[in-house]
């Protein structure tokens, strides 16, 4: 597996590739804290080169390994997840979308859809996990969106490394947004929000930061919420987005 690692630094993807695999195979049964990153390589090897479903295949049986092992997992402390944890994630989400947008018809844009809001869920658990370092808390029931009201959006909304993906649920199903923004950029504009709103800054100091980060997170979304005569919106958000109060988020008008 290590050697895998190093020939894919080193631009050799086919051997990285048969390494890999032959690590998977070799791990998957005792030393699945091991097998899951393999996995994760396979994925990430195929996806470069273009096979979108062996890619998907991969990142699919990593992640489920990586379910069954991020107590243990995460027990090692905040730079594990980091580094072990969200990457997989990200990469995984990230593909889906691609895969969306790539589709030839809205039934496999929607699936492709579904599964992307499935892993962000899962991702979620895993923040959650790793925030209280508690397996107790993760919640064993969760509501069905196919209870959700006809006039009520569900909102994801998760940070990418280029990208904020906003996937909002509507009545005729699964809608994908772009929001183009540097994640690191993005997370600091939001703790610099909440810090304003905690202060005793001017209103257009709060203003002008609530205005960019309405046109992110907010604005792609406007057209399909007039479309649909949307009520209440349920936001899903991710990461440090988590702390801003989308009430305080402003358009620009008066």
């Amino acid at each position: 597996g290590y050697l895998a690692h190093l020939e894919e630094l080193s631009g050799q993807a086919d051997q990285a590739l048969a390494l890999a695999r032959s690590a998977a195979l070799a791990s998957v049964n005792d030393y699945p804290a091991l097998s899951y990153r393999w996995l994760w390589q396979i994925g990430r090897l195929e996806a470069a080169a273009g096979r979108t479903e062996p890619a998907l295949a991969a990142y699919r049986e990593s992640i489920s390994i990586l379910q069954r092992i991020r107590s243990q997992l995460l027990q090692n402390g905040f730079q594990t997840f980091r580094e072990r944890v969200f990457p997989v994630y990200n990469e995984f989400v990230l593909l889906l979308l691609q895969t969306a947008d790539a589709a030839a018809d809205n039934s496999a844009r929607q699936a492709a859809l579904d599964e992307a809001q499935q892993v962000i869920e899962s991702f979620n658990e895993s923040e959650i996990l790793d925030y209280f370092a508690d397996d107790c808390i993760i919640p064993r029931s969760v509501a069905s969106l196919g209870t959700v009201e006809p006039d009520t959006a569900v909102v994801y909304q998760f940070v990418l490394d280029s990208e904020v993906a906003v996937l909002a649920r509507f009545p005729d199903g699964m809608h994908l947004f772009h929001s183009r923004v540097d994640r690191d950029y993005l997370i600091s504009l939001a703790m610099e929000f909440r810090d304003l709103l905690s202060g005793q800054e001017s209103e257009d100091e709060v203003r002008e930061v609530a205005e960019e980060l309405y046109a992110v997170l907010i604005a792609p979304l406007e057209p399909l919420l007039d479309t649909h005569e949307t009520s209440r919106i349920v936001f899903i958000p991710s990461a440090s987005l988590r702390t801003i109060p989308r009430a305080a988020l402003h358009d620009g008008n008066d």
